[in-house]
């Protein structure tokens, strides 16, 4: 069944303004498009133009000093932050060699007072004149840890025996002399008398 339309003009207008309602919406957005495509063709024209004043060949120079510069600059950090880990490491050696030494002073400082002392001890000792009284197979310290004096045989005028580890003879009033600690000393047999040997030793 159909249904009878009556077109009047006031309904012709109508259409007519819908028409160009929807003409000018899609004649905007075109618009807008093209606006878009042309601002982004005049920033690509606008690079090109300013790329045309470049020279390529000293802008790819520049940049290659530029980077190499860089590169020694990124080199020269790397052994900087090396050197102050080897530097830190050398402090802490350092440090420890300090305390090795400050230890080895003081024990240094002791040995020396301890040698100083028995050296005086020694000289003291040696100052005095010694009289020994040996029986043959019999020995004695002439000077502490230092010099000592055996007995192998005894006879009626002479001894034979060992002083400082070397073999002797000795008569009767004979002198052995010897360095002791830079000290001259000398060794006398005095007397033998009821199989016994009576020296005496001393040091100037």
């Amino acid at each position: 069944m159909q249904i009878p339309v009556t077109i009047t003009w006031k309904s012709i207008g109508w259409i007519v303004a819908a028409i160009g309602a929807v003409i000018s919406a899609t004649t905007y957005a075109v618009w807008e498009v093209r606006k878009d495509v042309i601002e982004d063709l005049r920033r690509q024209i606008s690079v090109y133009e300013q790329s045309k004043g470049w020279k390529l060949p000293e802008t790819l120079a520049q940049l290659n000093v530029i980077s190499e510069k860089l590169q020694e600059q990124f080199s020269e950090r790397a052994l900087l932050d090396k050197l102050k880990v080897e530097k830190q490491r050398a402090l802490e050696a350092n440090g420890d060699l300090q305390r090795r030494l400050t230890v080895s002073e003081n024990l240094n400082a002791s040995l020396q007072a301890r040698t100083a002392s028995l050296e005086a001890d020694l000289q003291k000792s040696i100052a005095q004149t010694t009289t020994i009284n040996l029986k043959q197979g019999e020995s004695a310290d002439l000077v502490r840890n230092r010099l000592s004096l055996g007995v192998s045989s005894i006879y009626s005028s002479w001894v034979t025996g060992y002083l400082d580890n070397e073999s002797i003879s000795i008569n009767v009033g004979q002198n052995r002399s010897l360095e002791v600690s830079g000290k001259k000393c000398v060794l006398t047999l005095k007397r033998i008398e009821q199989s016994t040997a009576m020296f005496a030793f001393s040091c100037v």
